[in-house]
């Protein structure tokens, strides 16, 4: 009577270089370098690495994605905080229409919407009628309205006269006024 569970005996048992599929010897040697094998193993653990990347990739584009649309959502609910750099000047504004952004101008009673004279705005070089700021839907929209020094988001100079959306933490620049901007919810 044959006993399967009696142990093997040492001439019982296959050395690897005796294992063979369809006839072909799978050793380390062939597993390297050679084409004989059937299923080559580095090459699909190359390609579930390859897939298993391109899904991390891809998660992280959808969460950067969902984090860009986040502080782009500026909504009715929501409040415009000032931060200017260099002052401890915190202005909050809540935007219901434009806003000029800009300083006054006592010859010809000319009161910008928000006006930054009290900040060196004449001084840093902001234009009475400087920049605009609008809410669009559910976005921020920043304007340079033809100022002689320019509006900037990020180092980045505005075109005249072309909506900008910012977003939440963005550092703008009025000529060589520094703000950052900050959206918060009202209280």
């Amino acid at each position: 009577m044959n006993n399967n569970n009696q142990p093997k005996h040492p001439r019982d048992i296959q050395q690897p270089e005796d294992i063979t599929t369809g006839g072909e010897n799978l050793s380390d040697d062939n597993l390297e370098h050679g084409p004989n094998t059937t299923y080559d193993l580095r090459q699909a653990a190359n390609e579930a690495m390859a897939m298993y990347q391109a899904q991390q990739s891809q998660a992280e584009n959808d969460t950067e994605s969902n984090d860009e649309m986040q502080a782009m959502h500026f909504d009715e609910t929501m409040s415009l905080v000032f931060e200017i750099v260099g002052s401890s000047g915190v202005l909050t504004l809540d935007i219901k229409q434009d806003v000029i952004i800009g300083r006054s101008d006592t010859t010809d009673n000319f009161s910008a919407g928000l006006d930054l004279t009290q900040y060196g705005a004449y001084q840093l070089g902001l234009s009475r009628k400087h920049a605009r700021i609008r809410r669009n839907g559910t976005q921020l929209e920043l304007e340079d309205t033809g100022s002689r020094n320019g509006t900037f988001v990020n180092e980045q100079q505005l075109d005249p006269h072309v909506p900008y959306v910012v977003r939440d933490g963005d550092m703008a620049r009025f000529g060589n006024m520094k703000v950052q901007l900050r959206f918060a919810k009202r209280a």
